[in-house]
């Protein structure tokens, strides 16, 4: 989403995660839970400057939001790279 600030880009995923979430999508047999998704939220420069950066800082947030119980938003954090065993992405100077 181009010129979108990270509160923006927060409140738009979790929009999108509870429409899914209401979505009368039932993939098994009467009563099974419904549909869900987790998301992962990154933004730049704040998170990362190349696209490749900024996607593996979403990547490391959704792994996060599984992590906690899924069918979640979580924003990327450096203390989830810390956690996850890796370099945090580069963000951009000053």
């Amino acid at each position: 989403m181009p010129e979108t600030d990270l509160d923006a880009a927060s409140l738009a995923a979790e929009r999108v995660r509870q429409l899914i979430e209401q979505l009368p999508l039932r993939p098994g047999a009467a009563g099974s839970p419904p549909v869900t998704i987790s998301l992962g939220v990154s933004v730049a420069p704040l998170h990362a400057v190349a696209p490749t950066e900024l996607v593996r800082a979403a990547d490391l947030a959704l792994y996060q939001a599984k992590a906690r119980g899924k069918n979640r938003a979580v924003v990327y954090a450096e203390a989830l790279a810390v956690r996850a065993n890796t370099a945090p992405p580069q963000a951009a100077p000053g």
